[in-house]
């Protein structure tokens, strides 16, 4: 992981949830324990940021690897505002 100005960051599971999203501009399927090893964040921490992002579309889990996927595409920030 890219080091940070600490002074910064003032929003640390902001930070984590941006780091997590970005992982997937390296490589297409991420799974839970992959993602904490990889950006050495704990794996209960990891899931729950995952699971917000396939609620809300961003992210979608394939039911037969558990690795989770990249879904924006599909569902615009456009789209989910409500006027």
């Amino acid at each position: 992981m890219a080091e940070k100005n600490e002074k910064e960051i003032k929003v640390k599971s902001l930070q984590k949830a941006l780091d997590i999203l970005n992982c997937f501009t390296k490589k297409s399927s991420w799974g839970v324990t992959e993602l904490s090893e990889y950006l050495d964040l704990n794996k209960s921490n990891v899931h729950s940021i995952l699971s917000t992002f396939a609620a809300m579309e961003y992210l979608r889990q394939d039911e037969e690897t558990g690795k989770y996927k990249l879904e924006i595409g599909r569902a615009s920030c456009r789209e989910r505002v409500s006027y």
